[in-house]
């Protein structure tokens, strides 16, 4: 609590007794998971980390394609957390994550892992062989004339 005096010395009463927990932030987390994969796939990271006080943590994973999840959680200190993602357009992401301890200290983001997804070939393939079998109808059609 905390009391107030003024020039004259008369003090106030005592203020309402205000606790607050000072939190360290958790260490800076890492993510693991795979590096490369094909549009519409769904894929698993994982991330770690540990809360010096021991307090139980969170995590938020960015996906580098302007989505993130919410906080998950809680998970003890030192706990893998899992999040799943997949990509909907080719191109390469940086993956991050980020911890907070269950009193809101938030650590800083990982390291990126950088994630190549390709063209899907499978579907690529299919759109060609649609192409050729339309064409090799036609060419048929005319040669029956």
């Amino acid at each position: 609590g905390a009391k107030a005096r003024d020039g004259s010395f008369y003090e106030s009463e005592w203020s309402v007794l205000f606790i607050t927990n000072i939190s360290i932030p958790p260490d800076k987390p890492t993510i693991n998971g795979p590096t490369s994969g094909k549009i519409g796939e769904i894929y698993s990271y994982f991330a770690s980390s540990s809360d010096p006080d021991g307090d139980q943590i969170y995590y938020k994973f960015d996906w580098g394609d302007g989505f993130n999840t919410s906080w998950r959680g809680p998970y003890d200190s030192g706990e893998t957390g899992e999040a799943k993602h997949a990509w909907t357009v080719k191109g390469t992401y940086s993956v991050s994550v980020k911890t907070k301890d269950v009193y809101g200290a938030e650590s800083e983001w990982s390291n990126p892992l950088v994630v190549t997804i390709p063209r899907d070939k499978v579907k690529s393939n299919v759109l060609i062989w649609r192409f050729l079998e339309r064409f090799l109808k036609l060419g048929r059609f005319f040669i029956l004339i």
